[in-house]
């Protein structure tokens, strides 16, 4: 009867293990509200960066165009090329 009853419980110990493991809760709720927490933050700050970057983007386009708007042309069939920009060339 012992050796039966021995058996039984060596066979019965790695279920009881298993058995263990899957009933063992995943994350504490407050840990799930702290990681929701933390992908939130982490989703704000990664549409802020693009945000700035596309800001930083259209200052640099804004900032080209001004200077090809405020730069004299120097090409065309008018052109002296004695003269200096903004003087009237006879």
């Amino acid at each position: 009867m012992r050796v039966v009853t021995t058996t039984l419980a060596l066979i019965a110990v790695p279920f009881a293990a298993v058995a263990q493991v899957g009933t063992l809760p995943s994350t504490a709720p407050s840990e799930n509200t702290g990681n929701s927490i933390n992908r939130s933050l982490q989703q704000n700050q990664r549409f802020q960066q693009q945000q700035q970057q596309n800001q930083f983007e259209i200052n640099q386009l804004r900032s080209r165009q001004q200077e090809i708007q405020t730069m004299p042309t120097m090409t065309g069939p008018n052109v002296n090329y004695g003269c200096s920009p903004g003087t009237v060339c006879r």
